[in-house]
């Protein structure tokens, strides 16, 4: 990929550091930008650096010096606030009755020497020999020495002294051929460099026909060697060989290489020394190193700080404000910070930090066009759902996780010592970074529903396991039920048990013996009846085949519908109506709510959530989550007209 990067990189973009994800910067980014600066030829100036570099001596014509001298005084006298004064040493000033020597007191003091006595290098001063044998000497210099980067404003370099690539040599002895009988890596300067850290010079680099030259040294080195050992860095390492012009070496604390024969330990001497660590072993982080656990534990406490820092201007290096962020400032101005659901309100249009796919992610597309894929959302509390889950569903599925950085490692670490996690690929875990007070819940379905790839999706909660076999059940139901052609929303009933060890029924039969004794309910019966009442549980106990229901004023089952189907409503987060709202948007967007007869899910018990009790415990958050249900409805009413009053009718009725 890198090698691509001047043809697939935007053209205007003319410099770039590419990383690789195995290093761990400890300092500020922006000391290895400024390195630019250092290339040979470089060409990138400071903004008070001009095209060129001259001195003018500016004198009227007619006008003696002394008298601008005097008119310039006079104008400071009548407007002090003009000037800004400089250091003495800025204008040692040599006349006859000149104080100078209380500027100076030794020649590392000394800027700017003037001779503004008329007499200029025969005035009577106590150290003029010195000043006098100081400029003799500067006239004799050779002036070409003035064309060099004297100043700090590079001029333009020859086209075959261009360097275009920054890199560090690398730090073991590869590229010499000497690790065991045999060896034969590709052509190197030397030890050759790693390409964990390089910085490019897009410009020049397509100046230099960078894509032609990469690809002939590939050719021709690959007609002995056949393959690469190091993927792209033999390649660039080849090119090098054959033009060292190009690279710029960086110092070796820009890329400390953790590799198993590294001699990096040469490279630093104490914690301050380090850059950038570069764990370039097969092994990461278990690699066998002298130094290794500090550097683990360096790394581990890296990843555990909050990301949302690095969307500051930590660098100095504010990026300009794209029109989606100039909208969004905008939105967020003409909120009332006095509204006293503000926060609420702000909740809508926060922006959080996504990691989708955060481990690996294995789909093939079914050849029958009827796969479904599972969408749920949890937060840390309930990852002990996951493993449970996948074993009730063998199908795809999507899971957007809401963490903070240090949850994301520690889920990390508890999905790579499961078993069962590790042994599904179908499974894609978005990570959805904290922030702000209220758990985004409709965000996080949308998350997930975003990175559903079959034609079909079943809207779960991670709280609940499906059957056994429902998967194949709803797949069969996608083609009984023409969900193809029409728009319907397949209803799954949904049970619930009060125990936390369940010996989990395993047909509709054994799920009625297990409702009649009382170990399952209908789901929420005791709490929120209408939530599932328009599912009949009375009917399905009985219904060999699938039933249309009727929606009703706070309906809110679980369905399987179509990828397309209308996403969750961001304004409603934390507890209540989150689902409510999106189930009325289906039924105002003329879904048919069809219940399957031999299908069943059943919620597991678990500790309350934060924001129910909040919801319990807090009368403002019930009265703004009642005016948000009043706008929403509203929104309904402009959207679809005459056919949505029967929500506002069916609210006051309930």
């Amino acid at each position: 990929m890198k090698l691509v990067l001047t043809k697939t990189l935007p053209s205007d973009l003319q410099r770039v550091i590419v990383l690789d994800t195995d290093i761990t910067f400890a300092t500020d980014i922006a000391e290895l930008w400024a390195v630019f600066h250092k290339f040979k030829g470089s060409t990138f100036r400071d903004p008070g650096c001009s095209d060129k570099f001259e001195v003018h001596e500016v004198l009227r014509p007619g006008v003696e010096g002394r008298h601008i001298k005097d008119i310039f005084n006079a104008v400071i006298k009548q407007n002090p606030f003009l000037v800004h004064q400089l250091p003495c040493f800025w204008n040692v000033q040599l006349s006859d009755h000149t104080r100078s020597e209380k500027c100076y007191k030794d020649v590392s003091d000394l800027k700017v020497i003037h001779w503004n006595s008329p007499k200029k290098l025969r005035v009577k001063n106590k150290h003029v020999e010195f000043f006098r044998n100081l400029y003799l000497t500067f006239l004799e210099y050779d002036g070409n020495l003035l064309r060099r980067e004297l100043f700090g404003c590079p001029s333009e370099a020859d086209h075959n002294s261009q360097q275009v690539l920054g890199l560090v040599e690398n730090q073991s002895d590869w590229y010499l051929g000497n690790l065991w009988k045999n060896h034969r890596p590709w052509p190197a300067l030397g030890r050759g460099f790693n390409t964990g850290v390089i910085l490019l010079l897009l410009d020049r680099l397509r100046k230099l026909r960078w894509e032609q030259m990469w690809r002939l040294t590939a050719e021709r080195e690959l007609m002995s060697m056949l393959s690469t050992s190091l993927a792209d860095q033999d390649i660039f390492n080849a090119v090098i060989k054959q033009n060292p012009f190009l690279v710029h070496q960086l110092p070796c604390f820009w890329n400390v290489q953790l590799s198993d024969h590294t001699r990096s330990e040469k490279c630093y001497k104490d914690v301050s020394d380090l850059k950038v660590i570069h764990w370039n072993s097969p092994k990461k982080l278990r690699v066998k190193n002298k130094h290794v656990e500090f550097f683990r534990n360096l790394y581990l406490t890296f990843l555990e700080y909050d990301g949302n820092l690095l969307r500051r201007e930590l660098f100095g290096c504010p990026s300009e404000a794209d029109h989606n962020s100039e909208n969004l400032q905008k939105t967020l101005s003409e909120l009332d910070e006095d509204d006293p659901c503000y926060e609420f309100r702000r909740e809508r249009f926060t922006v959080h930090r996504t990691h989708l796919y955060f481990l690996h992610y294995e789909y093939e597309p079914s050849p029958d066009h009827t796969d479904v894929t599972l969408v749920a959302q949890l937060s840390m509390d309930r990852l002990q759902m996951l493993e449970a889950i996948c074993k009730h569903w063998e199908g795809p599925i999507s899971l957007a996780l809401y963490l903070s950085d240090a949850e994301a490692q520690q889920f990390l670490r508890y999905a790579q010592g499961s078993e069962v996690l590790m042994s599904r690929g179908n499974v894609g875990y978005h990570i959805v970074y904290k922030e702000g007070q209220f758990y985004p819940v409709n965000l996080l379905r949308n998350v997930a529903m975003r990175q559903v790839n079959t034609p079909y999706m079943f809207l779960s909660d991670i709280d609940f396991l499906p059957m056994y076999g429902l998967y194949e059940y709803l797949r069969k139901s996608v083609v009984q039920l023409d969900m193809a052609n029409t728009k319907k929303a397949l209803v799954v009933p949904a049970f619930e048990t009060l125990r936390y060890r369940l010996s989990y029924p395993k047909s509709k039969a054994e799920l009625l013996s297990q409702l009649d004794m009382g170990t399952l309910f209908t789901f929420r019966y005791h709490v929120w009846t209408k939530g599932h009442a328009p599912t009949n549980f009375a009917k399905w106990r009985t219904a060999t085949t699938p039933y249309r229901v009727q929606w009703e004023a706070d309906f809110e089952p679980y369905v399987m519908v179509r990828r397309d189907s209308p996403e969750y409503d961001r304004r409603f987060v934390g507890f209540g109506w989150n689902k409510v709202a999106h189930i009325m948007e289906l039924d105002a967007q003329e879904y048919e709510f069809v219940v399957l007869p031999n299908a069943y899910m059943i919620h597991m018990p678990h500790a309350p959530s934060f924001d129910i009790t909040k919801f319990r415990s807090n009368k403002q958050y019930r009265v703004c989550l009642k005016t948000l249900k009043e706008e929403f409805q509203q929104n309904m009413s402009r959207r679809y007209g005459f056919a949505a009053l029967k929500y506002m009718t069916a609210e006051n009725n309930s």
